[in-house]
């Protein structure tokens, strides 16, 4: 009741994209054609509307490979529903340095708290992390 008001989050529109810095998390945010996207650095490089593309195609060609893994994954723990997974969002962190970027997937609450990041380099899957 007596608090500080909190600041609304930095915006900026850049081509038709609405980028918006999360204060609380320092970190960029936002949605290009239909998908998430995520820089969880305080700086951003933004990659360019025809990256931005590739980085939807390459996606797009390797899902049935990430939704294998995560079948694959959760083979022994059948209380898990693997097919419950989707794609929540791409950061883009070190798509300028190394031209990777971690595609990110959760599920129901089968899962609990486990999601998993695959690090993609164009329609390859490099590396993948599970995690909670």
């Amino acid at each position: 009741m007596f608090g500080r008001k909190s600041k609304p989050n930095p915006t900026i529109w850049v081509d038709g994209i609405v980028l918006t810095f999360d204060l609380k998390h320092s970190w960029w945010t936002f949605t290009y054609r239909g998908l998430d996207f995520i820089s969880y650095e305080s700086r951003l490089n933004l990659p360019l509307q025809e990256e931005l593309d590739s980085i939807l195609a390459n996606v797009s060609s390797i899902e049935g490979e990430m939704k294998s893994r995560i079948a694959t994954y959760f083979q022994s723990t059948p209380e898990i529903k693997a097919s419950s997974g989707q794609l929540t969002h791409v950061n883009i962190a070190s798509f300028a340095d190394s031209n990777t970027v971690g595609v990110f997937w959760t599920g129901d609450a089968s899962w609990g708290d486990m999601a998993v990041e695959f690090t993609i380099r164009e329609e390859q899957i490099i590396d993948e992390t599970w995690g909670d």
